[in-house]
């Protein structure tokens, strides 16, 4: 998949998730989607209206084909309510995280560890331990 496809599907789902609530894509909307993962969803609950929850989004995401999507949020971790969304959704892959910003204390690897620990592992799922090295310490 080339950049350009990824771009334009990912820019696609913006404007279908962000419809009513029930409302159904176009055939063409829903192929485009068809096995993309969108890696920035911004998705109640939150600090700022949205227009769906964050199960709503992995119910959208499932009946369009999507592989996977990632909830975001500036201020909250994400990994509990991907865990919620995983069983709300089967054969969807759903993931969380944490931004560092300053409500966690900036860079703070705390947090990091912490999120990886989430029930379910999907909150950093994809940061695995490296071999030690004698020059840096590792961090899952």
């Amino acid at each position: 998949m080339t950049v350009n496809t990824l771009a334009t599907a990912l820019m696609a789902f913006a404007v279908v998730i962000a419809g009513p609530a029930g409302q159904t894509g176009t055939p063409q909307e829903t192929d485009i989607l068809r096995g993309t993962v969108d890696i920035h969803v911004h998705s109640d609950p939150d600090n700022v209206p949205r227009s769906v929850d964050g199960l709503e989004a992995a119910r959208q995401a499932r009946a369009r084909g999507m592989r996977g999507v990632v909830l975001k949020n500036h201020y909250d971790p994400t990994a509990g309510l991907a865990y919620l969304a995983r069983k709300e959704t089967p054969g969807l892959d759903v993931f969380g995280g944490i931004d560092l910003n300053l409500t966690v204390g900036g860079m703070n690897a705390t947090a990091v560890e912490r999120i990886t620990q989430v029930a379910g592992g999907w909150g950093c799922r994809k940061l695995r331990r490296r071999a030690p090295s004698s020059s840096s310490s590792a961090v899952r």
